[in-house]
């Protein structure tokens, strides 16, 4: 991204825990390129700050979640009494979400920690409209453990899904930090190489 772009919309991320939300979320913002007859599509997106940039500006946003607090968390907040009639929380899991289309499908850094990270994005890309686009960004490990359960051959698996390619990565001596496993498994190493796929993909 460039710089101009990461300094206005940096303020995007200021709500989260982790420093790559600091560019995942600029860039999705940019990829949106949110118009007023949108319908957008917003899976486990959580209290973002990304969607109270969009959802004023399109016809519909909508958030999934599968968990019943976080929603009611969620509508509760001052952010969304402020800015937020245009959001509409829905607790449910994307498997038994009814299949509607929509022009932008969102899912940011959520299925690194689903299950099934390839059978998610076959679901999410069904539900995007012709000539839609799908969004996505996730951190692909150089193992896959408990908690993640993204490495580079569940990345390249998700990838073939949409029809794209897994781009080369930085080799680990090359890459900037190294991060502490927060809870490391027995028989799992006590570090991890994480980096951050982002993914945007238009329906034909």
């Amino acid at each position: 991204l460039p710089d101009e772009f990461v300094l206005t919309y940096h303020a995007l991320a200021i709500s989260v825990a982790h420093w790559s939300r600091v560019f995942e979320l600029p860039w999705a913002l940019k990829h949106i390129e949110h118009q007023a007859y949108d319908t957008v599509l917003d899976v486990g997106g959580g209290e973002s700050i990304l969607q109270f940039a969009v959802a004023p500006y399109v016809s519909t946003y909508l958030n999934l979640e599968p968990d019943g607090a976080s929603v009611r968390k969620m509508r509760e907040s001052r952010l969304f009494r402020m800015i937020g009639r245009k959001i509409r929380y829905t607790e449910m899991k994307l498997q038994d979400w009814y299949p509607s289309k929509y022009s932008k499908v969102i899912c940011i850094s959520v299925l690194e920690h689903d299950p099934d990270p390839v059978g998610c994005v076959k679901k999410l890309w069904d539900h995007v409209a012709p000539h839609g686009r799908l969004i996505l960004t996730f951190d692909v490990a150089n193992y896959a453990r408990w908690n993640h359960n993204i490495d580079h051959t569940v990345a390249a698996e998700m990838l073939n899904v949409l029809g794209a390619e897994l781009p080369p990565f930085l080799p680990e001596q090359d890459m900037l930090g190294i991060l502490n496993e927060i809870d490391p498994q027995p028989g799992e190493p006590p570090n991890v190489f994480l980096q951050v796929l982002c993914l945007c993909v238009e329906k034909t």
